[in-house]
């Protein structure tokens, strides 16, 4: 697997830099990276549970999608997870 067969990449939602980041470093485009930050701000550790509740929302994943999720913790440690819808 590859970022081109992900189909939404949502990271935790705690700086703007660190999700341009995934853009620019990590070969996503940006309609691929699940961003909400200016409407909601770091809501912490709910950003990615919120994240997934506004891409549905937003019929921004579909059944059979490939998300992946990434979460960060002051810098110092980081899990990912890849789901299938």
């Amino acid at each position: 697997i590859n970022h081109n067969d992900i189909d939404l990449l949502i990271p935790h939602q705690a700086s703007i830099r660190a999700i341009k980041a995934y853009s620019k470093y990590g070969g996503f485009i940006d309609d691929r990276v699940m961003n909400i930050l200016p409407t909601t701000g770091n809501c912490v550790a709910a950003s990615i549970p919120l994240c997934l509740a506004i891409a549905h929302k937003k019929c921004k994943i579909n059944e059979g999608d490939l998300i992946y999720l990434i979460g960060t913790g002051a810098g110092l440690s980081i899990a990912s997870t890849l789901i299938q819808l």
